[in-house]
């Protein structure tokens, strides 16, 4: 597993457990504690939310990276060969 993941995950689970164990030990009645828990889940997935989309954003510039350099190595390639054709 790459390594990034794991560490990711790590933070999430730990982040997960934190969140939980101080909630259950907070002196707050069922109802403010349904309300903290509610609110510390939207707050947790919105954050989640924008971090994966950050993500898949470094993934997909690095994509087109790859593409571009691949394509302008083909090309090369190409024109290598038509050169080659045309000395023989």
């Amino acid at each position: 597993m790459n390594t990034t993941i794991k560490v990711l995950s790590g933070f999430i689970i730990g982040a997960l457990a934190g969140v939980s164990a101080g909630i259950l030990m907070a002196p707050y009645s069922g109802d403010k504690t349904r309300k903290k828990i509610k609110k510390e889940v939207d707050k947790f997935t919105e954050n989640l939310g924008h971090n994966v989309e950050e993500r898949i954003s470094h993934l997909k510039e690095d994509y087109n990276k790859k593409v571009d350099q691949l394509t302008d190595m083909g090309k090369k390639g190409i024109d290598k060969l038509k050169d080659s054709a045309h000395v023989n």
